[in-house]
């Protein structure tokens, strides 16, 4: 849900259905407005995180606001680049990222954020857990969590082919 009313861009009055939300909940992830590939500037939503508990989702590793934020998720990483690690094929987006968590300030916190079908086998799950104690032992400033996505687009389909099905009900009222 937008907290600001996007047809009326200088107004830094919050959405009534916003206010009324907002305190159910303890931790933001902005979808879109400071990811790297995103050109259109939020000041409004910019302002409103840097006094609540907000997580930039992925934001350029060179972004200068970086400076603004203390939790920050690493999005799809491993599951991009988990075929070649140890290689050396890939190890600039290693040194990319390992730079760009150095640059963060002491006591930030990293998301890092996978699909779930990285856990489906054991061998990619070891993968990911010594990768995951890498980062941690490199960066020993930050505070690392793993979140697991669950895109609710696609669960249907997830149910289904496991067979958890729950037929519809419809219920008048």
């Amino acid at each position: 849900m937008k907290i600001y009313n996007t047809a009326i861009p200088f107004n830094y009055q919050i959405r009534p259905s916003w206010l009324v939300v907002q305190s159910k909940f303890s931790l933001f992830v902005p979808e879109f407005q400071f990811r790297s590939d995103w050109k259109q500037p939020s000041p409004r939503l910019e302002k409103w995180c840097k006094t609540r508990n907000c997580c930039v989702h992925r934001m350029g590793y060179n972004d200068k606001r970086k400076l603004n934020f203390k939790c920050f998720t690493v999005d799809d990483w491993f599951i991009t680049n988990r075929d070649f690690l140890g290689s050396g094929v890939n190890d600039t987006s290693l040194f990319i990222l390992d730079s760009f968590l150095s640059s963060l300030l002491s006591g930030s916190r990293i998301i890092l954020n996978e699909p779930s079908v990285l856990f489906d086998n054991k061998s990619s799950f070891n993968s990911f857990e010594k990768w995951v104690l890498y980062l941690v032992r490199k960066h020993p400033h930050l505070k690392f969590q793993v979140a697991v996505q669950v895109h609710l687009q696609w669960i249907d389909s997830f149910w289904i082919s496991n067979n958890l099905v729950f037929w519809r009900c419809w219920i008048k009222v």
